[in-house]
């Protein structure tokens, strides 16, 4: 599934799968929950959460990704979306 984040809207996952994420343009920076490293990525580059738990991305510029898993996977991860500015929703 695609998505796309304007700079500075937060995305965060808590999977239970193991998720590939995949930059289409932009810069994003990604954390995981039980990981004290940060990771910058970037147009072309991806990144494969082993295992489960908290992911959560930062759109550094206007990006666009993807997160790719099995199909019956994609039922097992929620999604919440965080938007700047005054106004904020969860989904």
């Amino acid at each position: 599934m695609e998505y796309i984040l304007k700079k500075g809207e937060v995305l965060s996952l808590a999977v239970t799968v193991s998720p590939v994420i995949r930059v289409k343009q932009g810069v994003l920076w990604l954390t995981c929950d039980n990981d004290s490293r940060d990771h910058f990525l970037k147009r072309g580059d991806s990144f494969t959460r082993d295992g489960k738990g908290l992911v959560v991305l930062e759109s550094l510029s206007d990006c666009a990704f993807d997160i790719q898993c099995s199909e019956a996977a994609q039922q097992q991860f929620t999604i919440r979306l965080t938007l700047v500015g005054s106004a904020k929703a969860g989904i």
